[in-house]
């Protein structure tokens, strides 16, 4: 749950250790944004900023269409349906180019939002919106900069972590910060009841806060760097367990990595005499944690459909 928000008045700034201004907001330019995000996670932010009574973007900037699934379909990403069905200008640059920056800033825009977007932003973008980028980050900031936020703080077991609205500059989430949120994790949350529940959150967040910092009511204050702590790209093979793993670690990987390459385990048994078989690989697809202890629900052996681990162990020596 939300417990705490932490707005930078500006009257505080002068003091403040390690404080400075993002270029100074231009009072009451409150108009035309445009929203850079990809993914669920930035519909989850559009979703909560239209909620909150905040005004559509007047451009939607989002990665170009991937083909998807066995059959590779081209398919639009989850920002791009959002702005379809709200009748939004799309624009989707393979990278932001000198051409792409020409096209953005035509838009004439006052500021920018931006929630998972996945492309850092060049300082020749970031100059040229009147009033900067605000940028939804997931994580308590300076802590946990990098592409797994969420991730990182559930495989750590941290109780609790957050949303930072922040002001963006061309380093990975190193720009000052404008507002910030906690938000206690709960015992059976994941890696997707809490990219739902944090992105939410920074919608409501920026409606709320971009309004003050744009009639310079509050302003933004620089991170602290020397605490800075980073996250790495999640790959495949971060996602394989041994069964012989703590509870906790296991459970950790389990609602870090659901809906993504999830955990697996491999499972060698011989037969045939001595002779050893190939390893089998197992993903499991549904777990709990009770009272300390890891209980696999449901697995998918390598080359079968999904079945109940209680059936797989019938057929396997665990």
């Amino acid at each position: 749950m939300p417990i705490t928000i932490k707005y930078i008045n500006p009257d505080e700034v002068g003091s403040a250790p390690n404080s400075a201004t993002f270029g100074g907001p231009t009072p009451g330019q409150s108009g035309t944004y445009v929203f850079f995000g990809t993914p669920i996670h930035a519909v989850y932010t559009l979703d909560a900023l239209v909620s909150a009574g905040h005004p559509l973007p007047a451009l939607v900037v989002c990665s170009p269409d991937k083909p998807i699934g066995r059959h590779r379909v081209l398919t639009a990403p989850p920002a791009k349906a959002w702005a379809m069905e709200h009748g939004i200008p799309v624009y989707q640059p393979e990278k932001i180019a000198p051409e792409a920056i020409e096209h953005i800033v035509a838009i004439g825009a006052s500021y920018g939002i931006v929630a998972a977007y996945g492309l850092i932003m060049p300082a020749s973008l970031i100059d040229q919106i009147p009033n900067g980028i605000f940028c939804v980050h997931p994580s308590l900031l300076p802590a946990y900069r990098g592409p797994a936020p969420i991730e990182s703080a559930l495989l750590n077991n941290e109780p609790v972590t957050g949303v930072s609205v922040m002001m963006l500059d061309p380093l990975v989430d190193h720009g000052p910060i404008v507002t910030v949120e906690k938000y206690v994790v709960g015992p059976t949350d994941t890696r997707i009841t809490l990219t739902e529940k944090l992105f939410t959150l920074g919608g409501t967040m920026c409606a709320d806060v971009i309004p003050k910092y744009l009639d310079n009511k509050i302003n933004s204050v620089d991170q602290e760097h020397d605490k800075a702590t980073f996250t790495k790209k999640i790959k495949k093979e971060d996602g394989l367990v041994h069964l012989s793993d703590e509870p906790q670690t296991l459970w950790n990987k389990y609602r870090a990595y659901v809906g993504m390459m999830g955990i697996y385990f491999f499972l060698t048994e011989k037969k045939h005499g001595d002779e050893d078989q190939k390893p089998l690989r197992i993903k499991i697809t549904d777990a709990i944690f009770t009272d300390g202890v890891f209980e696999i629900k449901k697995v998918i052996p390598e080359g079968k459909q999904e079945m109940t681990f209680e059936d797989f162990k019938r057929g396997h020596t665990i």
